[in-house]
């Protein structure tokens, strides 16, 4: 519930393990990027934790668009501070949040994703037809996103779409079809 979610940040932010308790901006000040090192060294520390294994791959030195002081009003976004968490100590709750916030701040670390977009026009009297597939290279910092089911990335079966290999001036048939309102 709502009240439960700002309780447990403001719990965090009290405990010096969060920036703020509630803010909606989405970026972070470049003088903050010093720090980086240290805030994931600490989340990559924490043994037997998702967040462990994703920092231990974040790269320090990588700048997200969200490093971008012109962006920063009052607050800058939600982020781990250098003080070392201890995950133990948390309820299910904060470990919870604490997570979803770590995450967000590792994802600035990770490279963009990749992928190859294709388009296909096809043209059958006076109409256009498109098909639109998209394949994935590299998942970047979307792979701290995708729900993992049996060794694959669920959210792979939205995303990647593979279409035929044609090419401009192919033959094609029309089959069938009929004109809905």
């Amino acid at each position: 519930e709502p009240q439960q979610v700002l309780d447990t940040a403001q719990k965090l932010y009290e405990e010096k393990l969060t920036t703020y308790p509630r803010s909606d901006a989405e970026y972070l000040p470049v003088s903050q990027h010093k720090d980086a090192a240290k805030i994931l060294g600490n989340l990559a520390a924490l043994e037997g934790s998702e967040l462990a294994v994703w920092a231990q791959e974040a790269d320090a030195a990588q700048k997200s668009r969200a490093w971008n002081d012109e962006k920063i009003s009052a607050h800058h976004a939600i982020i781990p501070t250098t003080v070392p968490v201890n995950l133990m100590r948390l309820n299910e709750t904060e470990r919870n949040i604490y997570g979803l916030i770590a995450r967000a701040y590792i994802a600035q670390f990770y490279p963009v994703q990749e992928f190859l977009s294709t388009k296909i026009e096809v043209s059958v009297g006076e109409e256009i037809f498109t098909a639109s597939g998209k394949v994935i290279l590299q998942d970047g910092w979307k792979a701290l996103y995708q729900k993992q089911s049996e060794g694959k990335a669920e959210d792979d079966a939205d995303e990647s779409q593979n279409l035929p290999s044609v090419h401009e001036g192919d033959p094609v048939t029309y089959q069938d079809g009929k004109t809905q309102e």
